[in-house]
């Protein structure tokens, strides 16, 4: 009947009422026993070599699982996340998570520099998003989008009178200088958009 492990250790011959559980596979007067099912002596000095009229089987294959036949399990009823959601980090679904995906969830968070053109300035990267850094901005009206907390826009200038930031406080830096190349800085301090110039 395969090998059995005892639930309760007594010495001698199975007597009635003892039960066992199988650690191997194995048959005996045709009654297939899986791993982990339990058997139970129903006459003293139960035979080990016939079932009729020795044994009870309890069938506990629906119960006990190997951990390769859980993990089975449990891939067919959960789906691997997407790297859309991964990166996302929105999604409230119970999904599987591969070592791909995580890595791809982390890369989403850390933030990169940016690098872009134009008079509307995002703040919404912490590490920073450059403007016109080859070709200097003459504009002298900015606005900007977003309110990340310490994100901020650099902005390389070059203008004929001194820009201003539509909504943002002016705060210490260096003095303006027309037709010079400057940079314009901008953040969000978490209260208010402040900018300031800083020579080159």
């Amino acid at each position: 009947m395969g090998r059995l492990k005892r639930v309760v250790s007594r010495g001698g011959s199975a007597q009635a009422g003892w039960s066992y559980i199988v650690s191997v596979d194995g048959t005996v007067d045709g009654v297939a026993f899986k791993e982990n099912d339990r058997v139970i002596a129903i006459t003293d000095n139960a035979s080990t070599s016939t079932y009729a009229a020795n044994w009870f089987h309890a069938d506990y294959t629906d119960v006990y699982q190997t951990d390769a036949e859980i993990e089975t399990a449990y891939n067919n009823q959960v789906g691997i996340v997407s790297q859309a959601a991964a990166e996302a980090g929105t999604s409230t679904t119970a999904e599987r998570w591969t070592p791909q995906r995580v890595a791809q969830a982390i890369a989403a968070l850390e933030t990169k520099p940016a690098a872009t053109t134009g008079t509307v300035l995002s703040l919404t990267n912490p590490s920073g998003i450059l403007y016109n850094m080859s070709s200097a901005n003459s504009a002298t009206t900015y606005t900007t989008t977003g309110t990340t907390l310490n994100a901020y826009a650099k902005v390389l200038i070059n203008a004929a009178s001194e820009p201003t930031v539509t909504g943002g406080t002016k705060i210490a830096g260096s003095d303006f200088s027309a037709a010079t190349n400057m940079y314009l800085w901008v953040t969000y301090n978490g209260n208010r958009v402040e900018f300031w110039f800083e020579e080159i």
